[in-house]
């Protein structure tokens, strides 16, 4: 949704969320929720790695929802063109 209206990335939790929310039939709690645990879960030293040479983010401390998103989006669009 984001690679096609880049405004959404500002606007995460009242206009994302809410079209994930109504694609998927479940809740805001719940997409943020699944979001924060797939950061959580593949989050360790090998994944500082793999975020550096995916989209160099060089950050030791896990990314925010919003920032998480923005770096797949960016990732994305740059393999696009």
């Amino acid at each position: 949704m984001i690679v096609n209206d880049r405004t959404l990335i500002d606007v995460i939790t009242k206009c994302l969320y809410p079209g994930v929310v109504a694609k998927h039939n479940t809740t805001s709690n719940r997409v943020d929720r699944v979001i924060r645990h797939a950061i959580d879960t593949a989050w360790g030293d090998e994944m500082v790695v793999v975020m550096y040479n995916m989209f160099r983010y060089n950050d030791n401390m896990k990314p925010k929802n919003s920032e998480f998103i923005a770096l797949i989006v960016d990732k994305i669009i740059l393999e696009m063109k």
